[in-house]
């Protein structure tokens, strides 16, 4: 039975710009399999955008908070079984 492709849109809230968060995202979304693409917004947040199965998603989203969990102070998730299709995964500005 093949995977059901979600959604999982994060902003991250705390000191999470310039201290290297997008390209470690950029570095695990790659480990595992994530679609997708990171960005610095103006006010401070970080906005990542995740596509793959449910469980790739959860262990991408798991590592990231290991890795960079020290910066963030909070968190919102939204998710959804709503897709683009993204080819890969891309730190925009």
């Amino acid at each position: 039975m093949p995977s059901v492709i979600m959604r999982a849109e994060v902003v991250y809230i705390g000191r999470v710009q310039g201290v290297g968060f997008r390209a470690t995202a950029h570095h695990l979304a790659n480990e595992h399999s994530i679609a997708g693409w990171i960005r610095n917004e103006a006010d401070g947040r970080v906005r990542l955008v995740a596509e793959a199965d449910a469980e790739s998603i959860d262990a991408f989203l798991i590592a990231l908070q290991e890795r960079m969990g020290r910066f963030i102070t909070d968190e919102q998730i939204t998710r959804s079984g709503e897709t683009r299709g993204y080819a890969g995964f891309e730190i925009r500005c």
